[in-house]
């Protein structure tokens, strides 16, 4: 079973909370977020940063598809869960990763996948959050592994 490392915007796109996002690329994170959930496992830190930040947007009982897959992975599939200690500084850097250079200005709030992924070697996917996509050569380079469920353009994310 693949582990892998979901952003949020992913669920969220999936239950049709992103304003604009393109058909196309709703479904694609439907059916990634499925198969994935008869399939794989997801790999979220230790401190509960992840987990928080995926309670706190989508919400117990929330309506959407998105919400649906993180309520069942974190219920019926906890099994399929992968946790691992990730810490984040004050900074905003983990022990083995440092957001400097060009990374100073990658976002804060999605450091945690970051963290996650050096601690596991999973790729992180995404479907329409352009932050990964400015930094995504950056990244590829110091080892963190990127996916686009949408394509990785922002033409390809909008209608």
């Amino acid at each position: 079973m693949t582990v892998v490392i979901v952003d949020t915007n992913v669920p969220l796109v999936a239950n049709g909370s992103c304003e604009g996002v393109s058909a196309k690329c709703r479904l694609a994170t439907i059916d990634f977020l499925e198969s994935l959930l008869h399939r794989g496992k997801i790999a979220i830190d230790l401190e509960g940063a992840i987990e928080e930040e995926y309670r706190r947007q989508l919400g117990v009982g929330s309506p959407g598809v998105g919400s649906r897959f993180i309520q069942k992975f974190f219920s019926e599939a906890a099994d399929r869960v992968v946790r691992v200690s990730a810490p984040i500084d004050g900074h905003g850097h983990h022990k083995k990763f440092k957001f400097d250079g060009t990374l100073k200005r990658f976002d804060r709030s999605d450091r945690k996948f970051v963290a996650v992924a050096v601690e596991t070697g999973a790729e992180i996917y995404n479907a329409t959050d352009s932050d990964w996509l400015e930094h995504n050569e950056e990244l590829s380079r110091r080892g963190i592994k990127l996916r686009f469920i949408c394509g990785n353009r922002k033409a390809d994310w909008f209608e």
